[in-house]
């Protein structure tokens, strides 16, 4: 009963900020705002996922995070900031609801209460914001002095990447597998445990980067552009993996897959060396 009230209670004071917004649909591709786009406008995300990104020094775009329904966009409004920092495309067609502070004030007027109560739960929102960026910043940054560390010793650089992703995700097991291009099968770089391994993931596609489940527990498939797969590992009972998983765990990836290739090739050019320098006859 007092969970449902508190669900009424947090509808009504959502309905009384939808009064003042205004429905806006983007199929999926559109570009909702560039980046440094004059635009007087909060949006609230009700269906759908938007890609965030940014231009590097060079002039290309990088991506830089992921919303989805239940997040929001342009919070620098409510401190009269109207450019817009990022440019924001949908990934999937999309439902947001915007209003400019315009309005918002005038709501503050009318219902200060509801107003006030709104700004906390985005300055709540957009502290977590700032808690996942600021892990993920530590992660990159983490997985750099790994590759630095161990740039030419794959076991070591495996076992201490899985590691250090278990603690970073908050996962119970992790396993790096690498794909031989010529057989097209998988063995075990490093796994946390004996029970996590290519053969107790065999009816999973282990080149698609998904989240599966199954009696076991959930599990955080990511591919290594080809190279191999990492693997995550939760319990069935512990909280699910979302979205913010995946992507941390793909950037991830991304970082560390010419590594490792670099790493494998450097090991496979010093085993010929030392093949090719074997005495005649022994």
């Amino acid at each position: 009963m007092e969970n449902d009230e508190k669900k009424l209670g947090a509808l009504k004071k959502i309905q009384k900020i939808l009064k003042i917004a205004e429905e806006k649909t983007f199929k999926a591709g559109d570009v909702i705002f560039n980046e440094g786009d004059e635009d007087l406008n909060f949006y609230i995300i009700l269906k759908g996922e938007i890609e965030i990104s940014k231009m590097t020094t060079d002039g290309t775009p990088k991506v830089i995070a992921q919303v989805e329904a239940g997040e929001f966009l342009g919070e620098g409004v409510f401190s009269g900031k109207t450019k817009k920092p990022a440019t924001a495309k949908a990934l999937t067609d999309v439902i947001t609801m915007s209003f400019t502070m315009e309005k918002f004030k005038k709501l503050t007027e009318e219902d200060s209460n509801s107003a006030v109560n709104f700004l906390l739960s985005v300055l709540e929102t957009a502290n977590s914001r700032l808690i996942k960026t600021n892990t993920k910043l530590l992660a990159i940054y983490e997985m750099s002095e790994l590759t630095d560390m161990y740039s030419d010793d794959l076991k070591n650089l495996s076992s201490n990447l899985v590691e250090k992703l278990i603690t970073i995700t908050e996962s119970k097991e992790g396993l790096l597998l690498l794909k031989n291009p010529f057989t097209n099968t998988y063995r075990t770089l490093y796994s946390s445990t004996p029970d996590l391994n290519e053969k107790s993931l065999g009816d999973y596609e282990l080149n698609k980067t998904q989240k599966v489940n199954n009696e076991k527990g959930q599990y955080l498939i990511v591919d290594l552009k080809g190279l191999g797969s990492i693997i995550l590992m939760r319990n069935n009972d512990a909280t699910q993996y979302d979205s913010y998983h995946m992507r941390l765990l793909i950037l991830i990836a991304d970082l560390v897959a010419n590594n490792i290739k670099d790493a494998s090739g450097r090991a496979s050019d010093k085993a010929k060396k030392l093949l090719h320098q074997r005495p005649i006859g022994f």
